[in-house]
């Protein structure tokens, strides 16, 4: 490879990876949907739950952020990463895999939050009795404290791509010198 198809590999990488997106989504996508003005939750048979979700995000949403557990832009931003000078590859390699898995873990752990929160929307509407309105208020801070976990976690990826960015932009630097 010349050191001119070198430099346009590195703007492109460059160029894609700082164009990722960065959105606290919440993971939107294991919302339980409910009724419009209701906070009925509506059944799906045969889903986790028996639940209906509000789903995945559109293929070039999901292409774009960063912070979606069911996103395509977490890989690509890993070739980046692998372009880097070593030293620099290992700790950027380590915390892209550690988020990944955390927000995955954290998908799951979201999905049954939220199912749980549905059903004790519904246990408090059967009977407003007190120790089912502590339940549906206990699951509904669960999922909330889930939610402030993902941002958290993209806050981090946010970061992280930052710093990629940057290291790319001193690699083509120093390659034009």
């Amino acid at each position: 490879m010349t050191q001119q198809s070198r430099i346009d590999y590195l703007c492109f990488l460059r160029n894609e990876i700082a164009t990722m997106s960065i959105v606290k989504c919440r993971m939107a996508h294991e919302r339980v949907v409910r009724l419009a003005d209701s906070s009925q939750s509506v059944f799906s048979p045969g889903t986790s739950g028996n639940f209906k979700r509000a789903g995945l995000c559109s293929p070039e949403v999901r292409a774009e952020r960063l912070g979606c557990s069911h996103t395509m832009s977490r890989p690509r931003l890993d070739r980046a990463i692998s372009e880097l000078e070593s030293g620099i590859v290992e700790p950027l390699a380590y915390e892209l895999n550690s988020l990944t898995n955390e927000i995955h873990l954290l998908d799951h752990r979201k999905g049954e939050a939220e199912a749980r929160q549905a059903k004790a929307e519904q246990e408090a509407k059967r009977g407003r009795e007190e120790i089912k309105e502590l339940e549906l208020l206990k699951e509904s801070e669960i999922v909330k404290e889930l939610e402030r976990q993902h941002d958290r976690y993209v806050e981090r990826i946010g970061t992280l791509r930052d710093r990629v960015v940057s290291e790319l932009d001193k690699m083509i630097a120093e390659l034009h010198q």
